[in-house]
């Protein structure tokens, strides 16, 4: 909810959460930060809502975020959360899609779903695995994501340049931050940083 103060005055926003002590919060924090005249808060299946909330706005004023618990699961509406992300990447809405992983070979598989296929579109991605030096990761845990081979990383498209620009150096600054921070283990950990474009 704070992210959406960095928008500006003129921006409104539909956040969708089927709890109802999440939907609760969403509005408390609303009403709190004096967003609520622009914030609206359902009640209900995001992919849903989202989808029917497109269908009729301008494309280029909206941007999705699409953050799934579980990426593949078919929603009431018949779409998966990649479904909706590849809909709305088609028809030209700005999307920033978090995603995570917990096997190496996994990286940025987002990505690799997202951006098949696309033409005229730009699709970028920023990747954050955790490591252990000298240690080739093998498998993580993403529900305690701080075992090596564990990642996470969000895949933009239809965004600006600038916009780019903001996540690369987020994802440089993590990685600097986080550079030799000693895991639970003990060992000396970090993360890495990659990116990935295609249009």
């Amino acid at each position: 909810m704070l992210a959406a103060l960095e928008l500006g005055p003129t921006c409104s926003y539909v956040f969708c959460d089927l709890d109802p002590e999440s939907v609760a919060d969403l509005r408390s924090a609303a009403l709190r930060l004096d967003l609520a005249s622009r914030t609206e808060v359902i009640s209900a299946d995001g992919m849903t809502a989202l989808h029917e909330a497109l269908t009729s706005s301008d494309p280029g004023s909206t941007l999705a975020h699409i953050d799934p618990y579980e990426p593949r699961a078919v929603g009431a509406g018949g779409r998966s959360a990649l479904d909706l992300a590849h809909e709305l990447i088609d028809r030209g809405v700005s999307v920033l899609y978090w995603y995570g992983y917990d096997r190496p070979e996994r990286r940025a598989w987002a990505f690799d779903e997202l951006s098949a296929g696309l033409q005229r579109t730009t699709v970028w991605c920023g990747d954050v695995m955790i490591t252990a030096p000298g240690t080739a990761p093998d498998g993580g845990d993403l529900g305690v994501a701080t075992t090596p081979g564990t990642g996470f990383g969000i895949v933009c498209a239809n965004v600006s340049t600038a916009t780019i620009d903001a996540c690369r150096a987020l994802g440089e600054g993590l990685a600097t931050a986080y550079h030799g921070i000693p895991l639970p283990d003990g060992r000396p950990g970090g993360l890495e940083f990659t990116t990935r474009a295609a249009s």
